[in-house]
């Protein structure tokens, strides 16, 4: 099964639900919180997003602070999370383990995890479009497991078009995890993910192979594009130079733009095993 007893042993008393945060100020100390509330009691102060209503804003704080911030509720904070899964054909690169078979083990462990403390998980997937849902439950695992094995990469990604159709799959108050090696999602989409929803807890895990990480030495190497399969035969010094520079300047604008975005993005590379990396987040 994907979902191994190794992982969970490992993970055993590990809070996964702890990597959807609001980080929260109070008038007296800079503390942060993670509470889940059932009633429309006061919790704490967050900093103001621009669809916040000013009747929420703490005009005292923003006196004192010169920063606006809302006031947070305890029917403000979501216990309920999507999980949206990459199957486009990038997904396919690694050599010793498909970066697509690595993040199977990580959504099995991070659903099993989430569920068993308490929250509403559903899974869908992606690529130039987004697929049917599974809503998790304690007892349907195994289902799950069989619908994993049976997952297959095929079309190229189109997020701008997933985009467009993710708010109708979100829930009213919905948190997000992204599991994909955003390697075909731009800086901007990034950004117009925290735009489409200002208020949601985001979270991206990056897969990356090994290869992609640390490259190759040889002589000649065949570069493949993974998503329309076009081949290039290319003296390796001269590639990892170029690939080194365009994949470091990628990641930086992709992380430049999740920070900017107050969107976490945690990178696992396949030679790692998923949860050692889960229990350092």
């Amino acid at each position: 099964m994907y979902l191994e007893k190794v992982a969970i042993d490992y993970l055993k008393g590990v809070n996964i639900a702890r990597i959807f945060k609001k980080y929260f100020i109070s008038e007296n100390t800079n503390k942060s919180i993670n509470i889940k509330g059932s009633n429309n009691e006061f919790l704490e102060h967050r900093e103001y997003y621009y669809s916040d209503e000013l009747k929420n804003v703490n005009w005292k704080l923003y006196a004192k602070m010169g920063k606006l911030y809302t006031k947070v509720f305890s029917t403000d904070i979501s216990n309920e999370v999507l999980i949206l899964f990459d199957i486009s054909k990038s997904m396919l690169a690694g050599k010793k383990i498909l970066k697509l078979e690595y993040s199977k083990y990580l959504v099995s462990i991070v659903a099993y995890k989430l569920v068993t403390e308490g929250y509403k998980v559903v899974f869908s997937t992606f690529d130039s479009n987004i697929y049917e849902t599974f809503v998790f439950s304690e007892k349907n695992f195994q289902k799950f497991d069989l619908l994993l094995r049976e997952m297959r990469c095929g079309g190229i990604t189109n997020f701008s078009e997933v985009l467009r159709k993710l708010p109708s799959y979100m829930g009213s108050n919905s948190n997000l995890l992204v599991i994909s090696d955003f390697l075909f999602i731009s800086a901007g989409e990034i950004s117009v993910l925290r735009k489409l929803f200002p208020k949601r807890d985001i979270v991206l895990f990056q897969v990356l192979s090994a290869e992609e990480i640390s490259f190759i030495d040889g002589d000649f190497v065949e570069l493949v594009e993974p998503e329309s399969n076009v081949r290039k035969l290319v003296q390796a010094k001269e590639a990892q130079k170029k690939y080194i520079q365009a994949l470091s300047s990628f990641l930086e604008q992709i992380y430049i733009s999740s920070f900017s975005s107050k969107i976490p993005m945690i990178t696992f590379s396949t030679d790692i095993p998923y949860y050692v990396v889960l229990k350092k987040i």
